[in-house]
């Protein structure tokens, strides 16, 4: 037991004794914002995973380029982040950041008030596309194997979105993140 703490003790010193200073957290925070903003962001939105070379990309299943992903770990996830880091440093890079992301909820908000599990900014046509070919071949997924044009509570991309939405409005109480967060309330 004595052995097992002491080869855990000489894992983590090295790590401790390379903690970086609040002034480089911030940078790296801000460098690791800008990239994601900058060279991953979809008119402000996300989807899970990327590789390496941002050749593909994938929410629950295989996105197309022109998709973000409403459902968690998606778009108000990335936006609650954004927000959290505003809060933590004062950079208002990081508030912006998280506009842009309440901005694509917003555009991809279904007309219901709710949200579907992705956003295809590239139109319907795109999306029924995409559940032809992509979503039929969802094993499991049966809410992907057919275009229906629906918002969903399941998975709580709904409810993330319109909490990420609530956030902002009470934040400054932007006008334009009022009426989608009351379509959302309506939605529920």
């Amino acid at each position: 037991m004595i052995l097992r703490l002491l080869a855990l003790l000489a894992l983590l010193l090295p790590a401790a004794a390379g903690a970086q200073s609040r002034p480089e957290i911030a940078r790296t925070m801000r460098r690791a914002t800008q990239f994601m903003v900058e060279h991953v962001a979809v008119h402000g939105g996300y989807v899970w995973s990327y590789l390496p070379d941002m050749s593909r990309r994938w929410g629950e299943m295989e996105a197309r380029p022109s998709m973000v992903w409403v459902q968690p770990p998606g778009t108000a996830t990335m936006g609650h982040l954004f927000l959290d880091a505003w809060h933590a440093t004062g950079d208002p890079y990081y508030y912006r950041a998280a506009a842009a992301a309440a901005d694509a909820l917003i555009r991809g908000q279904h007309r219901s008030g709710g949200w579907n599990y992705f956003i295809d900014f590239a139109g319907p046509r795109d999306a029924q596309d995409w559940y032809a070919t992509i979503g039929r071949n969802a094993w499991r997924l049966e809410e992907f194997q057919h275009y229906t044009d629906n918002a969903t509570f399941d998975d709580a991309g709904s409810s993330e979105s319109m909490q990420l939405l609530l956030r902002m409005y009470l934040e400054r109480r932007e006008a334009k993140y009022r009426a989608p967060l009351e379509r959302a309330i309506q939605f529920v």
